[in-house]
């Protein structure tokens, strides 16, 4: 009779038990999550929970810090892509700022695309809205409830349904944060979020660009018309002096524009114009310095070279030295 009792209770645990010991009425035994997420059970189903959070900030400076905890500083003009989704399982998004200088006024717009809407958010419209072109009063709910936007002092906030948060303050500051659903599955200037800093700098094109200000250029949603001209794009907001000295027709931030200059194979395949952009801005904010200059002109360099592209000598006619 032992032995029967005892064949019984083998039975039932090799009904509820699998070879590994796992229940087999563990609902999470059948559920496939991805790799920062874990199961767990509510209410009776098995649901994916992501593991961590993600955090991305950028201030009025222009100095970041990705989800990978890599810092950098960047000081252009334009709109880039703060970060975007590019699996194919998830709720897609995508988040663009400009930054504008309107005289001596500083102002971030923020576009966001998710649920097959289009949000902007202006750091000077608090706390008004567009959503679709139409001016919209916060607080606001959206998607059916999937978006929950507010203001809370000088933040607006917004919320989605799959646990993205994302804030802006009229002090030009603005935070993302992500599940690790999204693990290495977005880019952007908030970089890949796979925990390695090194591999942030990527172009949308996979490659690794060797300076920070080619990185940031690579991100940019270039309002140009699509035809490269020599036409100096935006004047330099300093004196006139300084926009003589700067304007493109010499041998500063102009080399990337010239015909017959060390970029010329490069300019028909990389359009020189956001990188005109950032050298001129940024060589006239800091008063011509030559160091920044050189950055730029190695920002396109490095696109260039990235590509395959052959370049010719740009140190020697802009005067800079060769880094040890």
């Amino acid at each position: 009779m032992r032995s029967l009792w005892v064949s019984q209770l083998w039975i039932l645990a090799a009904v509820f038990y699998d070879a590994d010991g796992e229940s087999l009425s563990d609902p999470c035994r059948r559920k496939s999550c991805h790799a920062m997420e874990t199961c767990e059970v509510e209410d009776g189903e098995a649901v994916c929970v992501p593991n961590f959070s993600g955090h991305c900030w950028a201030n009025k400076d222009l100095h970041f810090h990705t989800f990978d905890e890599y810092d950098f500083s960047f000081q252009g003009t334009g709109r880039y892509i703060l970060s975007q989704y590019t699996g194919t399982d998830q709720t897609p998004y995508q988040i663009t700022i400009n930054n504008n200088n309107r005289g001596t006024l500083k102002v971030w717009t923020v576009e966001i695309i998710i649920y097959g809407l289009n949000i902007i958010m202006e750091t000077q419209e608090f706390p008004r809205i567009q959503v679709n072109n139409e001016i919209t009063i916060l607080p606001v709910s959206l998607a059916e409830g999937k978006i929950i936007i507010g203001q809370r002092g000088v933040l607006i906030i917004l919320k989605t349904d799959f646990h993205l948060l994302f804030s802006l303050s009229t002090n030009l500051k603005c935070t993302l944060s992500i599940p690790s659903t999204y693990y290495n599955s977005v880019s952007g200037l908030c970089g890949n979020f796979n925990l390695d800093p090194s591999d942030d700098q990527q172009s949308p094109e996979g490659n690794m660009m060797g300076s920070n200000i080619g990185w940031a250029a690579s991100w940019e949603v270039s309002d140009h018309d699509p035809t490269c001209s020599d036409v100096c794009p935006r004047t330099c907001p300093l004196s006139e002096e300084s926009k003589k000295k700067l304007d493109g027709r010499n041998d500063d931030c102009g080399n990337l524009f010239k015909k017959d200059g060390p970029f010329r194979d490069c300019i028909s395949k990389v359009c020189p114009n956001k990188f005109f952009d950032g050298c001129l801005y940024d060589t006239c904010r800091n008063d011509g310095d030559k160091v920044i200059l050189c950055q730029a002109l190695e920002a396109y360099a490095d696109s260039c070279i990235s590509r395959g592209i052959n370049i010719y000598d740009w140190r020697t006619s802009s005067d800079c030295e060769v880094d040890e």
